[in-house]
Parts: C-alpha cells; sequence; structure tokens
C-alpha cells in the first residue's frame, strides 16, 4: 500500500522535490490509517498550485495546519499515554503562545501604519520636501 502511494506522490508534477520528499517521508513513518489523508494533502497541494500567491499560501497554511493536527493526533497515541492534566497544560501553553503571536502581528501592523502616517505627515508640512531634497539634505 505504502508503494502505490509513493508513486502517486512522485508522479504529482507541481510539487517541488522537497515537497515530495516531504510527503514520502510522512507516508513511511506513519501508520496504514494514515496514508490517504497524506495522499489527499498532497494532491490538493498539487491541484491548487497555479494561482495566486495569497491563495497558495492559505492553503498551504491550511495544508500545515492539517499536518499539524495529524503529528499531534499521532504522539497522543503512542504510549506511555500521558495525563489529562499535561494535555491541558500544554494545550493551554500553546493557545496562549497563538494569541502571544497574534497580538503581537496587530501591534506589529499598528506600528507600521502608524509609521507611515507620522511620514506623510511630515511630508505635508511646509517648506515643501522633494525627492531631491531627501537625496541631499544640504
Amino acid at each position: 500500500m505504502e508503494k502505490e502511494y509513493i508513486r502517486r506522490v512522485e508522479g504529482l508534477g507541481k510539487l517541488s522535490k522537497g515537497e515530495k520528499q516531504d510527503f514520502i517521508r510522512q507516508i513511511l513513518s506513519s501508520p496504514s490509517s494514515k496514508i490517504f489523508s497524506i495522499w489527499q494533502q498532497a494532491e490538493e497541494k498539487h491541484k491548487n498550485r497555479g494561482g495566486n500567491k495569497e491563495e497558495n499560501d492559505d492553503k498551504d497554511l491550511q495544508i500545515e495546519i492539517q499536518k499539524t493536527i495529524l503529528e499531534i493526533e499521532e504522539e497522543l497515541n503512542k504510549e506511555p499515554k500521558i495525563i489529562r492534566k499535561e494535555l491541558k497544560s500544554r494545550k493551554k501553553e500553546i493557545l496562549d503562545d497563538i494569541q502571544d503571536t497574534r497580538q503581537r502581528k496587530s501591534q506589529l501592523d499598528g506600528l507600521v501604519k502608524e509609521s507611515i502616517q507620522q511620514v506623510k505627515e511630515e511630508l505635508a508640512k511646509e517648506p515643501p520636501i522633494g525627492l531631491e531634497d531627501l537625496d541631499n539634505p544640504n
């Protein structure tokens, strides 16, 4: 079964060599119950190539999220099992990290907008400044 899915991944021409190797590695290291899902991810990534960059990035992100979920599920099923208290603690840490990252990104976006606005305000003040003045401050 693995060989068939590996052959299929190798035939996906729109994936890079590294992407193919990553999917093949996942197939070889996963239980047979997960192989079809990995193949679907590879096929979906292949089909979605050629759209605009933002769409591809979003689709790649969704695939990466699904891949991460599968990896987490696989780890949770390994022995020794973790206890509920440990899982809740790690879940809280991960969710806090995600929220912190979003907040920092939001703050950064705000700083960029504020900086652009300040530059525009300074350029609008009298006396007017031309590009030649910026190139030669003397």
